[in-house]
Formats: C-alpha cells, sequence, structure tokens
C-alpha cells in the first residue's frame, strides 16, 4: 500500500470525525511518511510499520468517542464511546460491555427504589380517607414522610452517584484504550 492508498482509507475510515480534527490526524500521518522517506524507507514499508488504517481508525474512534463522553455525558454519547471500545476487539465485549451492564442495572435498581419510596406516600395516604383510629392516621403520616424523605435523598444520592460513575467508567475507557493501543 502507497501513501496516498494509505492515507485515503484513513480519511474514509474517519468521516465521522469533525473535518478539522481529521484533517490533523492525517496530516500526522503524512509527517510519518515523510520522515520515513527521509530516511531512506519506501512508502510500501512505511504503510505497513504503520498498521493497518482499519486498526488505526478504529483506535482513534474510539478515543474521540470517549472525549465527546467526557465533554458531554449523554447517554447516546456513552454508548457511542462503549460502541467504539468494544469495536477495537472481542475482548472488550467482556471488560467493556459487561461492567457497563452491571453498573447500569445497580443504577436502574437504585432509582427504583428511590422512586417507589417517593411515590409509597401516596398510596400511605390514600388509606387515610378510610375511617380509622388516630393512632393508625399518624402512624401513616409519619410513614409517608419518612417514606418520602429517604427517597428523596436517595434520589438526590443517586444523581451524585451518576455522575461520579459516568467519570469513572469513562476513564476505564480512556485506560482500556490506552492497554489496547500498548501504551
Amino acid at each position: 500500500m502507497n501513501k496516498q492508498e494509505f492515507l485515503n482509507r484513513l480519511e474514509a475510515l474517519l468521516q465521522n470525525m469533525p473535518e478539522d480534527e481529521r484533517q490533523d490526524i492525517l496530516y500526522d500521518y503524512e509527517e510519518h511518511f515523510q520522515n520515513g522517506t527521509a530516511s531512506g524507507k519506501n512508502e510500501a514499508e512505511i504503510a505497513a510499520s504503520l498498521g493497518s488504517p482499519q486498526t488505526i481508525a478504529k483506535e482513534i474512534m474510539a478515543s474521540y468517542q470517549v472525549a465527546q463522553a467526557a465533554k458531554e455525558a449523554s447517554p447516546g454519547n456513552i454508548l457511542k464511546a462503549v460502541l467504539a471500545t468494544v469495536s477495537l476487539g472481542f475482548i472488550n465485549l467482556v471488560f467493556v460491555l459487561g461492567p457497563l451492564l452491571a453498573i447500569a442495572g445497580v443504577l436502574f435498581a437504585l432509582y427504583s427504589v428511590a422512586l417507589a419510596l417517593i411515590a409509597a406516600p401516596v398510596v400511605m395516604l390514600a388509606d387515610i380517607a378510610l375511617p380509622a383510629n388516630l393512632s393508625r392516621v399518624l402512624s401513616r403520616i409519619f410513614t409517608s414522610m419518612i417514606s418520602l424523605g429517604t427517597g428523596l435523598l436517595l434520589g438526590i444520592g443517586m444523581i451524585s452517584a451518576t455522575r461520579w460513575i459516568i467519570y469513572v467508567f469513562l476513564k476505564y475507557l480512556r485506560f482500556n484504550i490506552e492497554i489496547i493501543k500498548g501504551e
């Protein structure tokens, strides 16, 4: 593969990146070719030493998607980062997707508990409308207040925990990409 074929293939694989970043990357690889020819290598040797454009593009896209998710931690960006990282190798299916599913399951369960605790007072207070003795009514009111307060505190705590978990998971994705690249 010569320089132009290599660069054209790499550019085609990086089409989902912004133009300025893609051009910077292509310029860096063009410099690799210039430095290699200056030291007496031919274009085919330089291309072989750089590796496959597909592998390079996957690594670059994974790093780019993780950086985008770190800038704006939306579920879509995080999913793109995870999928890009998983595409680097089959082993990442276990080491990236497995932890993500486990973390998502725990977060879903804790958010569900918080919502149930917040919604429970509605059911308990509806029971007060039925004729009952005063101690039963007061018991329901205080239990409702405790449930509501616990649910709100858990919900607020979960929002902070979710932000922290996203931060740590994105660091884990970066670490995983560095291991794959051999850095």
